[in-house]
Order: structure tokens, then C-alpha cells, then sequence
């Protein structure tokens, strides 16, 4: 390992000269800017009391000097001081305290806010929110019957008499109003928003029911609609609204009276498709009272079923498996009935196609013929691996999910395999559970956390922190667009991530995060996420939970000043010799800590901010363990998994596995940079292969023989690097 020598990292000095500005409702502070080269940022620390020592803002450039702190109370004195911090988030001492009074300048006062108005018999009832000021006198109401001509109908004294009646209008006339608040200065602020109520004798809402329930629907026909209204002034309208389930918007339609107070009207075939369909219906009267029915489903039926509009990806290996649900209720709900839907997958024959079911009852992952007690429904999740060209998957015949009420699901603790129920997509904010937390996952050749939300099609692996109800709250169709905290394009200097992605040949696996963030805790919380169920023998990268067993695939700390280290283990798919992995986000890490690689097998360090990809030899265990060191030199000297320090000389250190079959990882020690190549000879002392041929920096290096196409015996390693030869002697035991 190298280390470089620098001078003391003394704290940055204390910002000076700190002086506060009085406004209303805030204090500006300003100071002189200081002049270290590696400063980061100004915190401000204030409170109501003296020597205040509670965080409450900070600017990140060295040039802004000044801040203004807002939301503050008139009146009451308040204090602040000043710290630096620096690149490696050293803090200076305190600055100078300073401590103002903020008070409102002597100008109108606010507008009152959110006035709104309640009809009544032969009058008007207005509410409005509460003004602050501390001067506060009155508030002024007044009233017009054309928005343009306002007169002063009436006052209210006290700033937190909120509502006021105005009576002996005339029912049926339309009556605006307005507000204003004065304060004891006799200003007076603007006026509020225009409110607008017609007093009426009749102040009840008809009385609105649907007549017949609406049965089950062909899809592509028209559905007629059944409403009793009633009102005793009478009903001036009844209006049906209707959309394709998944729209934001409703269409709408006069509904005819029948007979009696039975209206009818027909939601349109265009309306009624393989998505569902929902309505609901208003009522009006004479004087303008409404009521309005709950939205209704209309559950659409499917006889020839849903084709998927993409086709599966093709192929055989672990990056291949896609996890799909059935955006339809289907008819026959075995796995017989899925398949006799889907003739283009035939028979489960070995190189065809794996489908794979999780049995929520057990928590087993089941493939297929062996489901066991596992039924086909609308919630639930399925991984497919297909070795056939253009196959688009099909429901079967069937019939849509109701979309107006939540549909829910129990599920156990731990993992899941879930689906979309719906035929459009579901916005991850509409996503809920009854208890607990959850991680919704999703598989497209890796697995990722997803930040959107549920698409049809589609199936999820979720994991629930407890057993809990998952609902799915359909509403109007979208994806949650929000930037995910798991991308090290996010980094800064105290949240930081470092992604590592591991390569075997067959498969990646990219979604493995290690870092710190400054809300998080060493011990398991939130911010660290769980493994996912494994689909296949692909490639596999873990951390490991603090204080329990569980498998992680992104571990997140709290922030540290010393440093951290995190264990993992990657497994390679069976028969597969070689693991690559890579790393990125390095350069975001703070420069004062070192971030290094070691590979427990060997007790070899590799400094990632020089060399960011490495090759690494799997034995026949399929499975290597790391450890990943960020932190400061003295810290990461400290730890025990790292060997003793490179020697003065070169080196070629003995390759791993040896003997070995059909690939092994040879280290070597570079002292200094050089042109460097590593080359492979037999017995017969004839070169074989040449594995690197360029210059080199100082350091460890790793690289990976594959002997697949040679023979067995004895090989020797050869690093020239200058005028230094250094040799190993390596056996292939095939």
C-alpha cells in the first residue's frame, strides 16, 4: 500500500466580524469571508438562548457571506454564531455571538388567507384564517352583488374571531365577499380572495342512489346506468360521468328521466375496454344543491383474454428471466389453463422455458410442474426464462380487476413475488402497507430498486419489513418520475456512494451500493436494502445486515471521521472460473480517506482510486469474499485483513488458486511504474500466452489465466517489468 505525507490538516479559522440586520420576521446575517484553500462550507448555529449550539443553516461557497434566516417571531431575540468547515469536514472554533430583535416595519398587514363562504336560509356564513401580527386591530368585511361595486358590511374585532354570519340577505341572489384586516395603526391590508354564496331557502342535495347494480360488462359494449333521484324542490339535472379505468379525465352525459325518479343513461363502447371502466353520477336542484354517488367499477369481460404488447426476451441465461403478472382476473386460475392459453411455450421441456412461482405460504420459490398449492390470480408475480423467439405472453380469457376501491393483498414477512393487477400503470405513491416498511424490486437482466411504481405485465419481488396488507390504489394512471438516492451521480462531500458491479461471463449484477449518508446509522435502517430472491445460478453480490444475517444489497452508514468497512461476497454461476468487478463513485469519497480493495483470500489490498476494474480467480467454491476500507491512513492501517506492506521489491506473489482448474489469479508488486509483462511458459520453456504487455503504476496488481485450451501440468510465471525478472511456478490439474 502507498501513503503520501502532507502537512498537518489544521481546522479552517473561525469566520469573523458576524453582524445581524433586523426585518420582519427575520434576521440577515453577515461576516467576512474566510481564506483557507480547501474550505467547504459556512454553518450557522442559532436559538433563543445564548451560546446557541443547534445547527440551522449553512452556505456552501467560501465568497457567501451572508444569510438571511426567516420565519421568525417578532419580538423575540434571538442569537447566533458561526463555525468553517473544511474538504476533510474539520470544524473551526466559534465565531463571535451575535443576537437582534426582529419587528415588523410599520406597514399594512397581511391579506387575510382562504376565505370561504356557506350558504344559508336568507344568509351567508364566511370563515377565514387567522392573521399574526402582533398590532393586529380588526377585520373588515364587505359585499357586492356585481364583483365590481364592494361596500363595508360588518367588522370583527380580534385576530382570531375567524367566521362571521352575515344575515337578512335575499335567497336565491348571488352575494360576494371580500375581507381585509387593519391593524392599530388604522392600516389596512388588501383585500382577500372574492368569495361568492347564493342564500337559499332549500340548502339539502337531492337524494341520489344507483338504481341496479351494474353487472359485469362485454367489453367493446355499451353499459347502461340506473339512478333514482329525488329532491323536494325538485331536480333540475342528473349527470352521468364515466372514464376508461386509468384516465385522468371524465366524460359526461345527460342521464334521461324514465320514470318516477328513475334517470338512466349508457357509458359508450368506446369507453368499455380490456382496462375496466368507472363512473359516477351528480344531481342538482332548483337552488343549485348537488349531490354526488361514490365512483363505481365496471369489471369488463375478456373473452378472448389480453395479449402482452412486448414479446419475452429470448435466451437461456440468468440475465434472461423476466418477472410477469396477468393484468386480468382470469377464468381458469391453474397453471394448466395459464399454459393451454400460451401453446407457443408447449410442454416444460428442459431448454424451452423455467417458470418459477413463489409460494407465499412457505416462502418457497417453486418451479413449474412442482407449484404446488399456487394459483394464477391478478396479484400475483412470476419469473419466466424463454428459449424461444417472439413469444408474447396471453391471459386467457377473463375478466378486469374493480379499480375503485383498493385491492389488497396479504403478505407474509420477508420476500414476495407480486404483480400489477391493473391493465396500466400504478404510480409507486399509490402503493401502501398496513404496517411496516417495504422494498419493491424489479428484474430486467438485473435487479434494481423501483422508484415508479407497478406497469402492467410486469411482475416485482417485495420485501416486507413484517407481515402486513399491501394495497394497490389504482386511480389515475402514471409513474412516480422522482430521481432514485441510489445513483453516485448524487454524490456529495458527506453523502457519498460507492457501486460496485460484479461480471462472471453469463450475467452482471450492478445494483450494489456501499457509503454513508448523513441520515443514516451504522445498525440496519431504511437506507440499507435487502437482497432479492435468487432466479437462477447468475452472478450474486452481498453485504451482509448489522446485528442479523440478512443479505444486502446496498449497506449505508452513518457518516464517520475515521472510516468503514464492509464485508461482502460475490458467487459466480457454476461453471464459471472468472469474477470481474468494478468500481465507481470512488472520486466522490473524501480526499483525506484511502479506499481500498482487499481480497481475503489472499490478504492483498488494491487501491481503487488508482484502478477502478480487476479479475479475480473463483475456486471451486463459486463463491469469493471481500473486504471494501474506506477511511482515513491510520484507520485503514489499523485493520487486520490488510497483509504487511508491499516490499522494495518486485514481486510475484503465489497464484490462487494452485494447483488449479482452468483458471487462477496471479498478484505481483510493482514498486515502481514500469513497463510490465507477464507471460506463460511451459516445461519446454516455449511462451504460451503473454496476459499483459503495457505500463503499469506502483502497487498490487491482479490478473486471471484462463488455461481453459492447455493441458495439464507445469507452467511458469514470468514478469518482466525493466531489467527485473521474477518467476512462479503454477500447476494446471485438469
Amino acid at each position: 500500500m502507498n501513503a503520501t505525507p502532507s502537512a498537518a490538516n489544521a481546522p479552517p479559522a473561525a469566520p469573523q466580524n458576524v453582524r445581524a440586520t433586523v426585518g420582519d420576521r427575520q434576521i440577515t446575517l453577515n461576516w467576512n469571508a474566510n481564506t483557507e484553500s480547501d474550505f467547504l462550507r459556512y454553518r450557522i448555529y442559532g436559538g433563543a438562548s445564548p451560546n446557541p449550539t443547534t445547527k440551522i443553516d449553512s452556505t456552501n461557497s467560501l465568497n457567501a457571506t451572508s444569510k438571511t434566516i426567516t420565519n421568525l417571531s417578532n419580538g423575540t431575540r434571538y442569537y447566533f454564531r458561526l463555525t468553517a468547515v473544511d474538504n476533510s469536514l474539520q470544524e473551526s472554533s466559534f465565531s463571535n455571538e451575535v443576537s437582534a430583535t426582529p419587528s415588523a416595519a410599520d406597514v399594512p398587514p397581511a391579506a387575510p388567507q382562504n376565505v370561504q363562504a356557506n350558504a344559508g336560509i336568507g344568509a351567508v356564513t364566511l370563515t377565514w384564517t387567522a392573521n399574526i401580527e402582533p398590532d393586529f386591530l380588526r377585520y373588515r368585511i364587505y359585499s357586492s352583488t356585481n364583483q365590481t361595486t364592494f361596500a363595508k358590511v360588518d367588522s370583527v374585532s380580534g385576530a382570531n374571531n375567524t367566521s362571521r354570519t352575515i344575515a337578512g340577505l335575499v335567497n336565491g341572489v348571488t352575494y360576494y365577499f371580500r375581507v381585509t384586516a387593519v391593524d392599530v395603526g388604522a392600516h389596512e391590508s388588501a383585500p382577500s380572495n372574492i368569495v361568492s354564496a347564493r342564500p337559499q331557502a332549500d340548502v339539502t342535495a337531492p337524494s341520489l342512489a344507483l338504481a341496479a347494480s351494474v353487472p359485469n360488462a362485454m367489453i367493446n359494449t355499451s353499459v347502461n346506468v340506473l339512478m333514482n333521484a329525488s329532491d323536494a324542490s325538485g331536480v333540475q339535472s342528473v349527470t352521468l360521468y364515466y372514464r376508461i379505468a386509468g384516465e385522468a379525465a371524465f366524460s359526461n352525459r345527460a342521464m334521461t328521466l324514465q320514470t318516477g325518479t328513475r334517470y338512466s343513461a349508457n357509458i359508450p363502447a368506446s369507453a368499455v375496454t380490456n382496462r375496466g371502466a368507472e363512473f359516477y353520477a351528480q344531481a342538482r336542484d332548483v337552488f343549485g344543491n348537488v349531490a354526488t354517488t361514490p365512483r363505481y367499477p365496471v369489471r369488463v369481460i375478456c373473452p378472448n383474454g389480453i395479449t402482452a404488447s412486448v414479446a419475452q426476451p429470448n435466451g437461456a441465461s440468468a440475465s434472461d428471466y423476466r418477472l410477469f403478472s396477468l393484468p386480468l382476473e382470469i377464468d381458469d386460475k391453474t397453471p394448466a389453463g395459464f399454459l393451454a392459453a400460451n401453446p407457443s411455450l408447449g410442454s416444460a421441456e428442459a431448454g424451452k422455458y423455467r417458470w418459477y412461482a413463489f409460494e407465499r405460504s412457505t416462502g418457497a420459490l417453486r418451479e413449474y410442474p412442482s407449484f404446488g398449492s399456487v394459483q394464477i390470480t391478478a396479484d400475483m408475480g412470476f419469473a419466466l426464462l424463454v428459449n424461444l423467439k417472439n413469444v408474447r405472453l396471453k391471459t386467457g380469457s377473463g375478466v378486469t380487476v374493480a379499480t375503485t376501491a383498493p385491492y389488497e393483498i396479504a403478505l407474509p414477512q420477508g420476500w414476495s413475488l407480486l404483480g400489477n393487477p391493473f391493465n396500466f400503470n400504478v404510480p409507486l405513491d399509490s402503493l401502501r402497507v398496513s404496517a411496516g416498511t417495504f422494498e419493491l424490486w424489479r428484474f430486467t437482466g438485473d435487479w434494481e430498486i423501483n422508484t415508479a411504481g407497478l406497469e402492467p405485465w410486469q411482475g416485482y419481488a417485495i420485501w416486507m419489513s413484517q407481515a402486513a396488507t399491501f394495497s394497490i390504489r389504482a386511480g389515475v394512471a402514471g409513474l412516480n418520475t422522482g430521481a432514485s438516492f441510489y445513483e453516485v451521480a448524487n454524490n456529495t462531500a458527506e453523502n457519498w456512494l460507492i457501486q460496485i458491479t460484479a461480471e462472471d461471463g453469463r450475467s452482471t449484477s450492478r445494483f450494489n451500493f456501499v457509503g454513508q449518508h448523513e441520515a443514516a446509522s451504522d445498525a440496519h435502517d431504511a437506507w440499507d436494502l435487502h437482497e432479492p430472491v435468487a432466479l437462477e445460478t447468475g452472478v450474486a453480490l452481498n453485504m451482509r445486515a448489522a446485528q442479523s444475517d440478512e443479505a444486502l444489497k446496498a449497506d449505508i452508514r452513518g457518516p464517520s471521521a475515521q472510516g468503514h468497512v464492509w464485508n461482502f461476497t460475490c458467487r459466480v454461476a457454476e461453471g464459471e472460473e472468472v469474477l470481474r468487478l468494478s468500481f465507481a463513485g470512488v472520486a466522490s469519497v473524501p480526499t483525506a480517506f484511502e479506499v481500498l480493495l482487499i481480497d481475503n483470500a489472499t490478504a492483498r489490498a488494491y487501491d481503487l482510486r488508482t484502478q477502478s476494474q480487476f479479475e479475480f480467480a473463483v475456486s471451486e467454491g463459486r463463491e469469493k469474499q471481500f473486504t471494501l476500507l474506506a477511511g482515513t491512513s491510520e484507520f485503514v492501517r489499523s485493520r487486520e485483513e490488510i497483509a504487511a506492506a508491499p516490499p522494495s521489491d518486485y514481486v510475484v506473489l503465489e497464484n490462487f488458486p494452485n494447483p488449479f482448474n482452468p483458471a487462477t489469479q496471479i498478484n505481483y508488486i510493482l514498486p515502481e511504474e514500469r513497463h510490465v509483462s507477464l507471460e506463460i511458459y511451459n516445461l519446454h520453456g516455449q511462451r504460451v500466452v503473454t496476459l499483459v504487455n503495457e505500463m503499469q503504476t506502483r502497487g498490487t496488481h491482479t490478473v486471471v489465466w484462463r488455461a481453459e485450451s492447455f493441458g495439464s501440468g507445469v507452467y511458469f510465471i514470468k514478469l518482466n517489468a525493466g531489467r527485473e525478472v521474477k518467476m512462479r511456478k503454477a500447476v494446471l490439474m485438469k
